[in-house]
């Protein structure tokens, strides 16, 4: 079982200064990872912080990676705005700087069409088809040889050499979907998956469903992580209040038609909210349905990061252990 946490970089909260400090004093806790979001024009969700000041994820993680050594270092998730021959140079220069094992590249098809229309992309709805392309052309460069390559979304391009020097394993790839399609994109291209703001029911179809398809298909289970909305406060009520869940519940709804929301275990699921034990008892349910790597997402306080992660780290995390080790 790991533990991550989605840095500060966006927002009136944001500023490199904590990150620094916060990656620094994360890995002395013992936290596992930390992981950056990505867009190419930032506009936040309405459950968000209206500032929009970004930090670029790559140089965040970058500069995570030489004043840290044991933190893993993740996109959640990375979308593919950018050349996929770019996006290998940045991923392997990045393992190159960080060392072997820290770097996972958790990826997102984007959700924005604004996005994309700003970058001269236009409204392409075969995103999803496009990242695995994507990915398909980052997993060959890493290969060592030149590269040729024709395919359906990039123009072909030929004698294509990436060569960070250092570069001697495989970055995992992870998915960051919910939905049917993304579950088979999942076993079909991916190494993990990333889910995140999605109730618990809906996860436990979807790691079934991706059991059944694994199976039929004779591959490996992929890993499953969850990015876990957190709220701590002196009771439940008040941490779903800080939440926001009049906008977050609708944003999540059009992902996940499926649940009501009319159920306290939907909501539960949706935001571990309240006091430590009310964490604890949403991560266990979620570690009990498969999930092995937490990303903890505070970003509905980011204003007390600092004490948050802290206070998880103490009194959370190592409860979580022991009531999965009973």
């Amino acid at each position: 079982m790991k533990f991550g946490l989605l840095l500060p970089h966006f927002g009136s909260q944001g500023s490199f200064s904590r990150l620094m400090e916060g990656v620094v004093e994360a890995e002395e806790l013992g936290y596992d990872s930390v992981w950056v979001r990505d867009h190419l024009v930032y506009w936040p969700h309405d459950y968000e912080d209206a500032d929009r000041t970004w930090f670029d994820p790559y140089v965040v993680l970058s500069a995570a990676a030489a004043r840290t050594t044991r933190l893993a270092l993740g996109g959640a998730t990375l979308i593919p705005h950018r050349h996929p021959i770019h996006d290998a140079q940045l991923l392997a220069s990045l393992a190159s700087l960080a060392g072997p094992g820290r770097v996972i590249a958790g990826w997102g098809r984007g959700n924005d069409d604004r996005e994309f229309a700003a970058g001269g992309y236009g409204e392409d709805r075969r995103r999803g088809a496009r990242l695995e392309e994507h990915v398909g052309i980052i997993r060959d460069l890493w290969r060592g040889n030149p590269v040729d390559y024709s395919g359906e979304f990039y123009q072909p391009f030929s004698d294509v050499h990436v060569a960070a020097p250092g570069l001697d394993h495989e970055i995992p790839h992870w998915y960051g979907g919910g939905s049917k399609p993304a579950i088979k994109r999942t076993v079909r291209s991916f190494d993990g998956l990333l889910a995140s703001r999605i109730p618990r029911d809906s996860l436990r179809m979807r790691v079934d469903y991706m059991k059944e398809l694994s199976a039929a298909q004779n591959k490996p289970v992929p890993e499953v992580a969850l990015v876990q909305y957190v709220s701590p406060a002196d009771d439940t009520g008040d941490g779903l209040s800080y939440a926001d869940l009049d906008r977050l519940i609708p944003a999540v709804r059009s992902r996940h038609p499926e649940s009501s929301f009319e159920a306290s275990d939907d909501l539960e699921g949706l935001v571990a909210a309240g006091q430590p034990p009310d964490i604890v008892r949403n991560l266990v349910l979620f570690a009990r349905l498969g999930v092995s790597h937490f990303v903890i997402d505070l970003r509905a306080q980011f204003n007390v990061w600092e004490r948050s992660m802290r206070m998880i780290a103490t009194e959370v995390l190592p409860q979580v252990r022991d009531d999965l080790a009973e």
